[in-house]
């Protein structure tokens, strides 16, 4: 796979760079969590959490792109039941290699692990494995742009002295780009989250607004 996004693409004038574009940026995502069970039914977190961090883009001359990410939530996911509260923290770390066959779409595979800490218990539970992004843009107006991502999860879930079981599933991202200067640019989006149980039929939901601010160096 990777032999095939080193070889494809098309010459553009991008590839006049004189070395690599190296991009930082920060990302945020507000957002909630939809816990449904067959049997039991679907709970809702109480709240709202900003999920925040650092991340790290370098696009060489033949569009061939390298990015890492990691995000964490500044506060738990709380969820109520029968007069008790439980508190779930989250962490993100992404990697991904892909390509950009021309100015408006691109392809990348990565890997991605999320875990999720229960505070009162220390319990984990973690989802994790490859991933597979269909990335597009096309021009607005001016120096803004629309984006759009679209991302299957080839991931497992495991849950401390538990059976791992496969929980494939989905993230979709839309929204727009503006370039302030030639460094700084911000995004502006919407993300939707979901993966499954493959045994269990447990189905997990995230959606929230994303913002992302990046400076190129």
């Amino acid at each position: 796979m990777v032999s095939l996004l080193l070889c494809t693409g098309i010459a553009t004038a991008d590839e006049e760079r004189s070395g690599p574009e190296v991009t930082a940026a920060l990302k945020t995502w507000m957002n909630e969590w939809k816990h449904d069970v067959p049997g039991t039914g679907r709970t809702i977190s109480d709240n709202v959490i900003v999920f925040i961090g650092p991340a790290i883009e370098v696009e060489f001359q033949n569009r061939l792109v390298v990015e890492a990410s990691y995000l964490m939530s500044l506060s738990g996911y709380k969820f109520t039941g029968a007069g008790v509260t439980s508190e779930y923290d989250r962490s993100d770390l992404a990697l991904a290699v892909g390509k950009w066959l021309n100015h408006y779409v691109g392809f990348f595979v990565g890997y991605r692990n999320s875990s999720f800490k229960e505070k009162e218990r220390g319990a984990k539970e973690f989802s994790y494995g490859l991933t597979y992004s269909l990335r597009g843009t096309a021009p607005l107006m001016g120096t803004s742009s629309l984006y759009g991502n679209l991302t299957y999860l080839s991931t497992r879930f495991k849950a401390e002295d538990q059976a791992r079981e496969e929980a494939p599933g989905w993230i979709t991202e839309i929204g727009g780009r503006t370039v302030f200067t030639k460094q700084v640019a911000m995004k502006l989006g919407y993300k939707w989250e979901t993966t499954e149980g493959d045994t269990t039929k447990v189905r997990d939901s995230f959606r929230g607004t994303v913002l992302e601010l990046t400076y190129a160096f």
